[in-house]
């Protein structure tokens, strides 16, 4: 029996780089169709808003607890503020309480379209819904600079913050107020989450999904939430655990491409450092292991963190 050599496959070659050319062909289509309908269209229309929008929210049977107390109230009379917000600069400021939720706007209302509703009551409890984004898909060429949002939300009623905070810049102070959780999706861009101040009650867990660009979470410790995960796709992440911790927590940081940065206090709490996993790159964690003696009864912090590629640090 003689060995015959399988017949050469022709033209594998010449099928691969058609197969490319293909997909760069239909890419430059897809590219030249956009820009014939942005020309039919012509120049975009800028019509330049400003709005200040308010709403009224509800007293609660409910009394403010004592600093280290967990919240007292159900979730049927929590309020909740849902987002949608992208392509624009969008900021979250404390208001005295007893005020109003309000809204200022400054928008292009010729490409970007601004949604709000009120509900003063249901299942769990009042809803407040902020929607921002581009008209047309088309429109994507052009982003004005100018968009941005001030969302004022009152201190001494228990709030829920949740939804997606997309494409553009964020800084959502949420010191002094009162937030039972947060559960938020970060877009592309800077986004910045601070707590100046202790919040009126610690908060029971702080969840938020970073994509690509700078996360900075700013004196978690004065959130003194139970549970943190933080989690980050591209870029920097930095996560702060300083602050007037009130209990103990479990805080989980997940990040994979770039630079991750936790700054861990001298004191205040004690730290039970479950590890660092880091794929391919450098792990900084000397200061899970140089720490001075924690005070018996003070909160501890259960932390771990992971990184697939680039530098993880703990610093002061």
């Amino acid at each position: 029996m003689t060995d015959t050599a399988p017949p050469a496959r022709k033209g594998c070659f010449k099928r691969g780089c058609f197969g490319c050319l293909g997909v760069l062909g239909i890419g430059l289509v897809l590219v030249m169709v956009m820009a014939l309908i942005t020309l039919i269209r012509g120049k975009p229309q800028v019509v330049h808003e400003s709005d200040q929008l308010t709403h009224q929210v509800p007293k609660g049977n409910w009394a403010e607890p004592d600093t280290g107390e967990p919240l007292i109230v159900g979730e049927a009379e929590a309020g909740r503020v849902v987002l949608d917000v992208s392509m624009a600069t969008f900021s979250i400021i404390p208001a005295p309480e007893g005020t109003p939720i309000r809204l200022n706007a400054n928008y292009n209302s010729g490409q970007y379209e601004l949604e709000e509703t009120f509900s003063p009551s249901g299942e769990l409890g009042w809803t407040y819904r902020l929607s921002f984004g581009r008209r047309s898909i088309f429109d994507f060429i052009h982003i004005d600079p100018d968009n941005r949002l001030e969302l004022y939300l009152p201190a001494g009623t228990p709030i829920v913050l949740e939804g997606k905070v997309g494409v553009g810049e964020s800084n959502l102070e949420l010191g002094g107020l009162w937030i039972d959780r947060v559960d938020l999706d970060v877009g592309i861009g800077d986004h910045e989450i601070d707590f100046d101040e202790p919040l009126v009650a610690p908060m029971k867990s702080f969840d938020v999904r970073g994509s690509i660009g700078e996360l900075t979470i700013g004196s978690l410790g004065n959130a003194s939430p139970a549970s943190v995960d933080v989690g980050h796709s591209i870029g920097e992440v930095s996560v702060s655990l300083a602050g007037a911790w009130q209990n103990d927590s479990t805080v989980s940081v997940r990040s994979r491409i770039g630079e991750c940065r936790i700054r861990v206090p001298d004191h205040g709490i004690g730290l039970d450092w479950k590890g660092a996993i880091v794929m391919l790159g450098e792990a900084n964690t000397r200061r899970a292991r140089e720490r001075e003696e924690v005070p018996d009864g003070a909160p501890v912090v259960h932390l771990e963190a992971s990184h697939s590629l680039g530098e993880l640090r703990l610093t002061k």
